[in-house]
């Protein structure tokens, strides 16, 4: 479904099914690597700045400089004091009390409508998302500046 525009979707309930169809499929499928990879180089992943920083989409505005505090789980992360930044691959319901703790987020997946990014503009917290790998990046206790406006994380001082 989610190859087909929802006029197509519509027509295929209707009945229009057939090789038009699926060649539309087919085409959209191999178009897909090549897609992403042009997606990739423009800057919709992550994106090194020089070896100390990391770029993603921004989810809260602001910037905020703090520790790194980096979890792959919730409960990883029972140490996150109030103003450290939050690095995490996703963040769904079991997160929300660690992401109103934060100072800062920065997650490997999301964008600016997903559930971290409200909560981080909510609360007026600088947010990162969609880094890719922010997770593997980042070495727990760094020390951050978090641009949520540039969509921009820097590592301050220690390793990346």
């Amino acid at each position: 479904m989610s190859l087909l525009y929802y006029e197509e979707v519509c027509d295929a309930l209707e009945g229009a099914r057939g090789p038009r169809l699926h060649e539309t499929i087919r085409r959209r499928r191999r178009a897909q690597p090549r897609a992403l990879a042009q997606w990739r180089r423009a800057g919709g992943l992550l994106t090194p700045f020089g070896t100390a920083g990391l770029r993603g989409l921004p989810g809260g505005g602001g910037a905020a400089t703090g520790t790194a505090r980096v979890g792959l789980d919730p409960g990883d992360l029972p140490r996150l004091r109030p103003g450290e930044v939050l690095v995490c691959p996703y963040a769904g319901p079991a997160w929300t009390h660690l992401l109103t703790a934060a100072g800062a987020v920065v997650t490997d997946t999301g964008g600016p409508l997903s559930g971290p990014a409200i909560i981080a503009r909510e609360h007026g917290i600088p947010a990162v998302l969609g880094t890719n790998d922010a997770t593997a990046a980042i070495r727990d206790g760094a020390r951050l500046l978090v641009d949520g406006d540039a969509g921009r994380v820097d590592v301050l001082d220690g390793r990346a």
